[in-house]
């Protein structure tokens, strides 16, 4: 199974719970890379499920028609910094104010950044250029710290992390993305499983937060 990172902090415990405790019981092995290169390893059969958001480009490929997808969730951003971070007690900033401070962010393959990046664009700004580039947002929240940098990542991590992060008041316009269990439509052993999951309800709050 392929996973986003963000997944961790809602429904993939779930998941891999039902799926490891039933009979019969799998045994998984989850994947992380960047969107594109889960979405080509899932028509190629490489991995069974993945668990996240299709990139937009999938609808254009020949092969979306074989996929099937059930959305979990509404995932939401938020932009994050370290608690008493001078941005944390702000109100309603505007972009703008983003712009003045560093930032870490994922690579350029990433929904999270290629969200962000149409935020500022819509707005007529160009987006921030990170500083420091970081595989997911466990590495991110982690360099926060001991910084006045500012990431990006599911409103869910930053909660889930709120000992270290704190999330700034941001106007900054993120839609909310659908976070989707994706499978082949020929793939039996993606039936089996997902027959399974359909007996069990993935409980996630308004926030994207497990319940």
């Amino acid at each position: 199974m392929g996973a986003f990172p963000h997944t961790t902090t809602t429904v993939l415990p779930q998941i891999v719970q039902a799926l490891v405790s039933g009979s019969p019981a799998w045994r998984l092995q989850i994947l992380s890379d960047s969107a594109d290169r889960l979405l080509q390893m899932l028509i190629c059969g490489e991995i069974d499920l993945l668990l996240g958001q299709l990139p937009r480009q999938a609808a254009s490929l020949p092969s979306f028609s074989g996929l099937a997808q059930q959305v979990l969730y509404q995932g939401r951003l938020a932009v994050v910094a370290r608690v008493k971070h001078p941005l944390a007690d702000r109100h309603q900033l505007p972009l703008e104010a983003l712009l003045e401070w560093p930032w870490v962010l994922p690579n350029m393959q990433s929904t999270t950044r290629v969200a962000l990046m149409d935020a500022f664009l819509r707005r007529g700004l160009a987006p921030p250029a990170p500083v420091v580039e970081s595989p997911s947002f466990f590495y991110s929240l982690s360099l926060l710290q001991n910084s006045d940098l500012l990431t990006c990542c599911a409103h869910s991590a930053a909660l889930m992390n709120s000992h270290q992060a704190t999330v700034v008041p941001a106007k900054i316009g993120l839609d909310p993305m659908p976070v989707s269990l994706v499978w082949r439509k020929n793939s039996a052993e993606a039936q089996r499983a997902m027959e399974r999951l359909n007996t069990v309800r993935l409980a996630v709050s308004a926030t994207g937060v497990p319940t």
